[in-house]
């Protein structure tokens, strides 16, 4: 087995022509392009804190003299004149965004601080992963493949000839595409639109879901606990979670809709239960939720009478076995019970403690509806993403977020949830929901067409062309420029959103090649581009 390197302090002894992977087959616009992205790994760039990025962003075109603006909301648009004679050419812009998804086992440093630590995957070389963390390849794989190939053709002995090209890097993504839907450039001279945020090779995405989230807060009662009452810890960690739209018909458990189901069945051995606190889910550092990231992790404490410790711990067991049971995938979900008594004695009420327990019970998650001739995705589905008691421990403050291809039953979904909420004393906010974006698999349209003859030409495969339950900023920016043809390319990401995300080497290749060739191929194409 391979032993991990770490890529910020040796980017080059990994990708340099004289490092571990220097004998590949790779052109200097392709090894420049890994640089870059193991160096932009180290950048932090949680999402709202995109800055420290976006000034690399902005070097870069100093460096190259391409002029560049940025908008009200931090969006950034870099320009790359096209060659000489190929002015009048169909302008493109390469897109994808700034912000990544901050996760980290225990004992690791948050990649919002310090960024991520790539190393090469010890299981497989062919694989760069981080040190415990998320890595960040979503959304930075396809930025320095945009800045590497933008190199590349600005070198003055690059044959590649190109139209009017365009980088446009957003801010806020992965919190429900704001800096998409609230773009204000003037793109009217581009025709083409190639989103690099898509995840799995041999796939253009080419249509995705519309979302909207929706916070509960629902009001606590508390009061002083028994002196008899004993405090325990029951603890879920270690679930698989993953990416809410990638992942959610892929029977991965819940732990926040497990432990509400836990406490369910101890409550029913033991009405006078009361619940001391409760939280489960990922949040940022500045303590907002993630709410597309399905939650592997969730903690409460429970007061129960002294001499029911028994009891509880059987109820603990049953409930481990019925865990290995419904959720065979789930081989490293762990379920602890811990006595932590003494411990502050306010509790919950038991009015509070049924309503805050029937609230979660109720609420959906998972797949809620299918579509008649599409099998590899969801139509309609729920995350129950978050939940955490707030300060002043009088408020369960409780995110979803809803998927759906269609616009009405998006909106149908957060009604439910809404109802559901307000029979239970909850309020709800619902910030405002994303449109998607209207598949087309047509092979003969013309951003498809070219992309599946580059990706023949580079691989000798077919590209098949897929929608998406995920939210991608297609879906805004279809709305806003409606005359832009969009398609979503990218490279094999596995488990984006976790501590396991991992970027393939061979296929950030493949990747860069086809975008190089469809760039090239759309410059020489007399084909009708309408």
């Amino acid at each position: 087995m391979s032993q991990p390197i770490e890529a910020p302090r040796s980017a080059y002894q990994i990708f340099s022509r004289e490092g571990l992977l220097g004998q590949r087959e790779m052109e200097s616009g392709i090894r420049q392009a890994m640089i870059n992205f193991l160096e932009m790994a180290k950048i932090p760039s949680e999402t709202g804190n995109e800055k420290d990025l976006r000034k690399v962003l902005e070097r870069f075109a100093d460096q190259y003299d391409l002029p560049h603006q940025r908008d009200e909301i931090g969006n950034l648009l870099i320009k790359v004149p096209a060659s000489a004679g190929y002015e009048g050419r169909p302008g493109s812009i390469l897109q994808t965004h700034m912000d990544m998804v901050c996760v980290a086992e225990k004992g690791k440093d948050n990649p919002a601080i310090k960024g991520a630590i790539p190393i090469i995957d010890p299981e497989d070389p062919n694989y760069i992963k981080a040190d415990g963390t998320t890595l960040g390849a979503d959304p930075k794989a396809g930025l320095s493949v945009a800045l590497g190939l933008v190199e590349e053709i600005l070198d003055p002995n690059s044959k590649v000839k190109h139209g009017p090209l365009a980088i446009l890097a957003t801010v806020q993504e992965e919190t429900g595409l704001f800096g998409a839907r609230k773009c204000q450039f003037d793109l009217g001279k581009y025709q083409f639109m190639f989103n690099l945020d898509s995840e799995r090779e041999g796939k253009a995405t080419v249509g995705c879901s519309g979302a909207g989230n929706s916070i509960l807060e629902m009001p606590l009662t508390t009061e002083t606990a028994s002196i008899d009452k004993r405090f325990y810890r029951i603890s879920i960690s270690g679930g698989i979670g993953g990416h809410s739209a990638g992942n959610i018909m892929e029977n991965r458990a819940n732990a926040i809709k497990l432990l509400a189901s836990t406490f369910a069945v101890i409550r029913d051995k033991n009405p006078e239960m009361q619940i001391q606190s409760i939280g489960g889910g990922y949040f940022r550092e500045d303590q907002s939720p993630i709410n597309n990231a399905i939650p592997g992790d969730a903690q409460g404490v429970v007061a129960i009478n002294s001499g029911s410790e028994e009891e509880l711990s059987h109820v603990i067991d049953e409930i481990k076995a019925t865990i290995k049971t419904d959720y065979p995938k789930e081989t490293k979900l762990q379920m602890s019970l811990e006595d932590v008594s003494p411990l502050q004695q306010t509790v919950m009420t038991a009015e509070s403690t049924t309503k805050l327990i029937d609230l979660l019970i109720q609420l959906p998650h998972g797949v809620q509806a299918e579509f008649p001739d599409i099998s590899y995705i969801p139509k309609t589905s729920i995350n129950l993403a978050t939940i955490r008691i707030s300060e002043g421990s009088d408020r369960a403050i409780i995110t979803l977020m809803s998927r759906s291809a269609d616009f009405a039953d998006l909106n149908r979904l957060r009604s439910q949830i809404k109802g559901i909420a307000e029979g239970r004393d909850a309020t709800v906010e619902e910030p405002e929901a994303y449109s998607g974006w209207m598949p087309n698999d047509n092979p003969s349209y013309p951003i498809n067409a070219q992309a599946i003859r580059a990706y023949k030409e580079i691989t000798g495969a077919d590209l098949s062309l897929v929608s998406t339950h995920g939210g991608l900023e297609g879906g805004p920016f279809s709305l806003l420029y409606p005359h832009l043809q969009i398609i979503s390319i990218g490279p094999q990401i596995d488990d984006a959103h976790t501590t396991r995300e991992r970027l393939s080497i061979p296929s950030y290749v493949t990747f860069y090649r086809m975008l190089k060739r469809i760039i090239s191929n759309f410059s020489s194409s007399d084909q009708p581009l309408e």
